[in-house]
């Protein structure tokens, strides 16, 4: 083995046999040994950023049982996860992120780990196929990370029943169809993002405004359509919401006016009409160019120069005469 550390299907191929024959580098953090010692009291095993490659082996889940944090993420691991991960379910977190060499879907049997705080799957472009509804039974998950895989088909319905979860992100994919309403039971998350998704589309589901924790929403650059609900006036606390490049119709509600802590918000690129709020103005950033749309007296807002039209706004002073 040298000194850089064996391939993960070597390591946890020995624990499973529980042997002794493998070398461990005394470089290596003391909880690989542990494991090795003793792997059914075997709690925690980060190999993050390990350098280790290969297809993560079945044994995994017969070995550790005992796993509450296993993270295998940011390596050069291929092939499909077993479903022997589902056995693991002490867990707690999941980290299995910026694996590219990853394929085939999220096995079904993650919905098991109903312990699990945190999933971390996302930044690994290999991975594909449809979501499993059995996610839905993840209901103690809070931290839910699965931006930037090739997932495709719905997002599905069942997620509706993750209530614990606080951020979300579902970005960056090929998952198509509507949002579903069910999001709306997201009521403890603060940041939800679905955006870069170009096979999204429908309506932004007006039960989004019940999701009142959230600060941070981010639905860009993908094809809904309909009207902006008036019912996202009740996220009191939004702090940015990016609602660009989408087919969106109608009118900035003046509901919207309730988002006082507003530091951008985006709706260029789609075909609003009318007026922006007189409060919603107060946002740092309000960006709603290439759409139909005027601001209401007064002075702009910084960053909102994009705006087609100033109306009823005053006159610029006239340029200072220069110095003599």
């Amino acid at each position: 083995a040298g000194m850089g550390r064996p391939p993960l299907r070597a390591l946890l191929g020995a624990i499973a046999l529980a042997t002794r024959s493998l070398s461990i580098p005394l470089t290596d953090a003391p909880e690989w040994q542990a494991c090795i010692a003793a792997p059914a009291a075997c709690t925690s095993l980060n190999v993050e950023a390990g350098g280790i490659s290969g297809p993560v082996p079945s044994e995994v889940g017969a070995a550790l049982f005992a796993l509450e944090t296993l993270s295998l993420a940011s390596n050069e691991l291929t092939g499909r996860l077993p479903t022997e991960l589902g056995a693991l379910t002490s867990l707690i977190k999941l980290q299995l992120h910026d694996n590219d060499g990853f394929s085939g879907a999220l096995p079904s049997e993650l919905g098991q780990l109903t312990a699990c705080t945190s999933l971390s799957a996302g930044d690994s472009a290999g991975m594909g196929g449809t979501l499993p509804t059995e996610l839905g039974s993840m209901t103690a998950v809070r931290d839910f990370f699965l931006q930037n895989m090739r997932a495709r088909g719905t997002i599905p319905t069942e997620l509706g029943r993750l209530r614990q979860v606080r951020i979300a992100r579902l970005q960056q994919s090929s998952l198509a169809g509507a949002i579903p309403t069910e999001l709306g039971a997201w009521t403890s998350a603060v940041s939800v993002e679905g955006h870069s998704s170009p096979s999204l589309r429908g309506p932004i589901p007006t039960e989004l405004g019940l999701c009142t924790s959230l600060t941070n929403t981010r639905w860009y650059n993908a094809r809904l359509a309909g009207t902006v609900p008036t019912e996202l006036g009740q996220l009191s606390d939004m702090a940015t919401i990016y609602l660009n490049g989408n087919s969106l119709t109608g009118t900035v509600p003046s509901e919207l006016s309730r988002w006082a802590s507003a530091t951008y918000v985006g709706m260029e690129d789609n075909s609003l009409t009318g007026f922006v709020p007189l409060d919603l103005r107060a946002a740092s950033c309000f960006f709603g160019g290439t759409n139909a749309l005027c601001l209401l007296g007064g002075r702009a807002p910084s960053c909102s120069t994009d705006v087609d039209e100033v109306c009823v706004s005053p006159p610029s002073p006239p340029p200072e005469p220069p110095a003599p």
